[in-house]
């Protein structure tokens, strides 16, 4: 991803960096996480960082990530994220809910009832676009409400690991 300063953010199984101008910089990642696989999603202008139920945002003015608490259950783990296009980072999570993160608090919780969340995809109109290997449905941002479920059939010549149709933003 690239910022609005042409910074390009890259990440590499566990480590992260970003190219300013020629130079390469590695950042540290989150306290206690070396080593660990994480996913990273880019919103408001700002890296993520996941890795099971935990969540840091980037603090550029001090160079470090704070943890968001989000006060999910310890079973739960994140499953998707998406970024919100007016601010802020969706979160699913593996009991159907999807979270709206803006800044360092959660400030709005919807419900799905169709499984986990593992590809979401903020419309820009109010729905969010949510696939969860089983059903791809849309989700009004403003209500909660499903509003459309699009089921489909998994290709018996597939592999087990592709789940058809892909979401592409």
């Amino acid at each position: 991803d690239v910022d609005s300063s042409g910074t390009v953010w890259l990440k590499a199984w566990d480590r992260m960096y970003y190219i300013r101008g020629d130079s390469l910089s590695e950042v540290a990642p989150p306290y206690g996480m070396d080593g660990v696989r994480y996913s990273f999603s880019f919103a408001d202008n700002t890296p993520w960082l996941v890795n099971g139920n935990r969540l840091f945002r980037y603090e550029r003015h001090t160079g470090s990530w704070r943890r968001i608490h989000t006060s999910a259950s310890s079973r739960d783990t994140i499953t998707g994220t998406a970024p919100c296009k007016t601010g802020g980072l969706w979160i699913g999570w593996s009991n159907g809910l999807i979270y709206l993160v803006r800044d360092t608090s959660v400030i709005q919780n919807i419900p799905t009832h169709y499984g986990e969340p593992h590809l979401i995809l903020d419309d820009g109109k109010g729905r969010l676009w949510v696939h969860t290997r089983k059903v791809i449905f849309t989700v009004s941002t403003s209500e909660g409400q499903q509003l459309r479920i699009v089921p489909f059939v998994q290709d018996a010549g597939s592999p087990a690991d592709i789940t058809p149709p892909m979401m592409l933003d």
